[in-house]
């Protein structure tokens, strides 16, 4: 029913599975799903932009794994390595390593957008 994005060089790489089995194959159960994660995607890099600059590593730190909770069910083991890193990175308030890592954020981010767009279009036509 759904679609595995798993391709190379692809910055994301989803592996649908696990919210398959969650929603039973319901594929509105699953739209909310989606749009509920690209809801909480959105904000995400601005938010961890603001607690760095403003030096609340502690904020950042929390935004990040509030985050990989929303995206863990997505099962891009990549995107969810990231936002450890990114929060690893607040914990241990390495600046350098956090605006890199958010940088990179982004722009996963941006390419997961479309790609649950894609999921949702998706499923919308079955």
């Amino acid at each position: 029913m759904y679609s595995e994005t798993n391709q190379p060089g692809k910055l994301v790489n989803l592996d649908l599975s696990q919210l398959e089995e969650l929603s039973g194959g319901d594929q509105e159960f699953m739209i909310e799903i989606f749009e509920m994660v690209n809801e909480r995607a959105l904000p995400v890099i601005d938010e961890l932009r603001e607690a760095c600059n403003q030096g609340d590593y502690p904020e950042a730190k929390g935004i990040a794994h509030k985050f990989k909770s929303t995206v863990n069910i997505l099962g891009d083991l990549g995107l969810n390595d990231l936002v450890n890193r990114v929060e690893r990175a607040a914990e241990t308030k390495d600046e350098g390593t956090v605006v890199q890592l958010i940088d990179q954020l982004a722009a996963v981010n941006n390419e997961l957008h479309s790609t649950i767009n894609d999921q949702i279009t998706m499923l919308r036509a079955a």
